[in-house]
């Protein structure tokens, strides 16, 4: 039994290591000797349970991808929330992005390989079609429904691209409020709740 728990110990400081490196660094430049190296194992251990990069990049991303598909079930966001929960689904995977590292590497491996690696998106995009098919009308419009989808995926990826660009950057949860704001209230009402944003809501409600 206790090699049992120190083998599974072994085992995740290797899978929260590798995070790291493949959300800094990608697929390509991701050096097992330094994953080995950050989770304090030998390179014999890191084989044992991990023979091959692709093994432990597989292990990370499903790490990531079922992070963010246990938010998301927890959420629950109801179908007549309206834009609000559109909005909210977001935010919540702008938390999930900026404190999991497992995420952000589910994120970059799919990016960097598209096909190789499970696409994180399907975990929250069937609860974001069902948010925004309640918006399309009764039957919902597939057109619009696929124009809104796109819009709000480009705006999470497009924020999520941003905050990570170098120099000094907004957290990413604060970016997706200022643009749901802007969204919600227009040009003029958000330039006017920007000085009090850091007392209200994501969606302007005190």
């Amino acid at each position: 039994m206790v090699r049992q728990e120190r083998a599974e110990q072994t085992r995740r400081r290797l899978v929260e290591a590798a995070a790291v490196e493949f959300d800094q660094h990608g697929y390509t430049r991701t050096s097992l000797s330094r994953v080995s190296r950050s989770a304090g194992v030998t390179m014999g251990a890191l084989t044992f349970h991990f023979p091959t990069k692709g093994a432990l990049a597989d292990v990370v991303c499903e790490s990531g991808v079922n992070a963010v598909r246990w938010a998301v079930h927890r959420l629950r966001p109801a179908p007549s929330g309206g834009p609000a929960a559109v909005a909210e689904l977001t935010r919540e995977l702008g938390r999930l992005l900026e404190e999991e590292t497992a995420v952000r590497a589910a994120v970059r491996l799919a990016q960097d390989d598209p096909g190789e690696f499970p696409d994180w998106r399907a975990a929250w995009l069937p609860t974001l079609r069902a948010l925004l098919a309640d918006l399309t009308g009764d039957p919902p419009d597939p057109g619009r429904l696929a124009e809104l989808e796109k819009l709000v995926v480009y705006l999470l990826i497009g924020a999520y691209n941003d905050a990570r660009a170098p120099g000094p950057r907004p957290r990413l949860r604060e970016e997706l409020d200022r643009l749901w704001r802007l969204a919600f209230h227009g040009v003029d009402d958000a330039l006017r709740l920007a000085g009090s944003c850091h007392s209200r809501s994501a969606y302007g409600r005190p």
